[in-house]
Formats: C-alpha cells, structure tokens, sequence
C-alpha cells in the first residue's frame, strides 16, 4: 500500500531533504589514508558525473514535492536516486567529490601561478611583491587541499 502524501507532509519532506544536503555539504568526515584514490576521484569527469547525479537527484525530489502538492500518490521507486543507499551514502560522496574536484584545481592553478613565477624570476621577469604574493596563495591552497585529504572519508 502506498501512502499518499499531503501538500503540508510534501513541503516538510522537501524541507528536510534540503536541510540535509545543506548538513551534508557543510560536514568534513574522519581522516582516509587513500591519496592516490582520492587524486583519481578529485577528477574533472568525476565532479561532472557528480554534479548529474545531484542534479538528477534534485529533479526527483521536485517531482516528489509537485506530486504531494497535486495529492497523487507517491511511489518512490518511479523516481531517481531515492533509495537509503543514494540518499544516506551516494548523494554525500557525490558532493564530497565535487568539493575535492574544486579544492584540488583551485590548488593546482595557485602552483602553475607560482612555478611560472619562479621560471620568470630565473629569467628576471618578475616583480618580488607579487612573488610573496603567489607564494602565500600557493602555500595556503596546498595546506587546505592537503587538509582536505587528510581529514575526508568516503561514506561506506
């Protein structure tokens, strides 16, 4: 038997389902050792397969919501990634990719600043206020990636 929800039990599902994402995406885990993993998920093609399936994810949770609204019954099977598992487990790792994705390329360009930088500066071609400068940001985006690695976990 599937139970029909109302607008008020709709909008409350939706409310809590987007509490949760927000508690999610603000959450750092525990400590991983798996580097060389994390540099392969922390992939451009994995933050664009993790942003669809969000995306998707939130797609279904709209229709979930218009279907309360409009008092159809709702079977949960019939729409995408609502299982425990994608709500509990894939959705988190998802956007924990995504945030990886971000902090790694954001490190990556703070160090391709710097090393041009320092091939300028044997050439000298540089300016020394603008080699603190990127030296700092290099120094600050490695430590937040390194962070990042060293303090996230994968939910199993």
């Amino acid at each position: 038997m599937v139970k029909k929800l109302n607008y008020a039990e709709g909008h409350f599902m939706y409310k809590y389902i987007m509490l949760t994402i927000v508690v999610i995406v603000g959450t750092i885990a525990v400590a991983d050792t798996k580097t060389a993993d994390k540099n392969t998920q922390f992939s451009e093609s994995s933050a664009k397969t993790s942003i669809t399936l969000v995306k998707e994810s939130l797609n279904s949770f709209k229709a979930i919501v218009k279907a309360a609204t409009n008092e159809e019954p709702i079977i949960l099977k019939e729409y995408k990634h609502t299982s425990w598992e994608m709500l509990n487990i894939g959705i988190p790792n998802n956007l924990r990719i995504i945030e990886g994705t971000l902090l790694k390329q954001h490190f990556i360009n703070a160090k391709l600043r710097y090393e041009l930088y320092l091939a300028k500066k044997k050439n000298n071609l540089s300016d020394d206020k603008k080699s603190i400068y990127l030296e700092k940001k290099y120094i600050e985006t490695k430590k937040k990636y390194d962070f990042y690695l060293k303090n996230t976990k994968s939910i199993d």
